[in-house]
């Protein structure tokens, strides 16, 4: 498996991919959310999917399978610090695995929280999450 480098995508950037009438969610770009299910219900990016890192990690190869045809996907967590990441690489070691279509990867900078306050105008305490 490589260690694939990861490209980020700003909250604005994808502020503006959501807001993008040309662009389609699901077909043209995916985020997936890899926090616990019970964060998710409480608040998440529009059009989001919630895959929990636990989830994810324990067959990625299902989660490749689901996603390939996306043009682009944006993963995050948290602050895509640790788990956003893991999975974006546990996806893109997938498609490299069935040699099949790779959609562009990208993180979410700075995670749900950075969303939060850069594009909802919530500020949390980040010893809270």
């Amino acid at each position: 498996m490589a260690d694939h480098q990861l490209d980020y995508i700003e909250p604005t950037e994808l502020q503006e991919l959501l807001q993008d009438t040309s662009k389609k969610a699901g077909a043209d770009f995916r985020v997936i959310d890899v926090r616990l299910a019970d964060a998710f219900s409480k608040s998440h990016v529009p059009s989001a999917v919630n895959v929990p890192t636990d989830d994810f990690l324990a067959a990625p190869d299902k989660v490749y399978e689901a996603n390939k045809d996306a043009k682009v996907l944006i993963f995050h967590c948290v602050h895509s610090q640790q788990r956003g990441p893991a999975c974006a690489r546990a996806f893109a070691n997938a498609a490299e695995e069935k040699q099949g279509p790779k959609p562009r990867i990208l993180v979410l900078k700075g995670g749900y929280h950075e969303w939060e306050k850069q594009i909802l105008g919530v500020e949390k305490d980040r010893a809270a999450h």
